[in-house]
């Protein structure tokens, strides 16, 4: 099923293929975006230290923004 935003994006196809394809190509690079952004936080997560001018609060804040994307992006790895 189709969310009505979708299907107004692909209703014009003509053929049922084309309308597929389409909708295939636009969810992989879905995919493709979701994959990056959750390199680019468990990048973050990796190298995350605590800085100088900044409080414990502010620091805790930034960790939990990036767990956060983490979750959001259902991106799991170990605890080892």
């Amino acid at each position: 099923a189709l969310s009505q935003t979708e299907y107004n994006k692909f209703y014009s196809y003509s053929t049922i293929k084309e309308m597929w394809d389409a909708i295939r190509i636009n969810h992989k690079g879905i995919e493709g975006m979701r994959l990056g952004k959750a390199i680019t936080f468990q990048r973050h997560y990796e190298l995350f230290s605590m800085k100088e001018n900044k409080t414990i609060d502010d620091m805790f804040e930034c960790f939990q923004t990036i767990l956060n994307g983490l979750k959001s992006l259902r991106t799991e790895f170990s605890k080892a």
